[in-house]
């Protein structure tokens, strides 16, 4: 188990992006979760839990962000390459930015519901479901 990986439920900003996290060659993958800045407190301790699984393993292979309506740089940037599917407070996208790669989460998986949403990643990375849609450079 990794130590000093404090697990945080952060928005996704151009800044996170800058410095690597989600950026094009970020092998990870990453879960969106779209809620407006007001729904961020409503869901934490769901993501937290989801983000605390991932990280205490080896790779950490997941990184989790929620993405808000407010911050238009990045919604912008998300709804060029996902044209529907992310909208309303959890809607959620898994991604994997290294290979242009992502799939709007299926809506029977419930947004509170952290066991859920772990299997749901869980199946992805381990082969079981792949990654749906391509999308061009960001």
């Amino acid at each position: 188990m990794k130590q000093n990986k404090e697990a945080r439920f952060e928005e996704l900003t151009v800044e996170k992006i800058a410095s690597g996290a989600c950026a094009p060659k970020d092998y990870r993958f990453c879960l969106l979760v779209h809620l407006p800045k007001g729904k961020v407190k409503e869901y934490e301790s769901t993501y937290l839990q989801v983000i605390k699984e991932f990280k205490a393993e080896k790779n950490d292979p997941v990184r989790v962000f929620y993405v808000t309506p407010e911050n238009r740089k990045i919604y912008q940037k998300l709804h060029e390459m996902v044209k529907d599917g992310f909208e309303g407070p959890g809607s959620m996208i898994l991604w994997r930015p290294k290979r242009r790669k992502f799939k709007i989460v299926d809506d029977d998986v419930d947004a509170r519901n952290p066991k859920r949403i772990i299997s749901y990643v869980r199946n992805v990375i381990d082969g079981g479901s792949t990654l749906t849609s391509s999308h061009a450079e960001l």
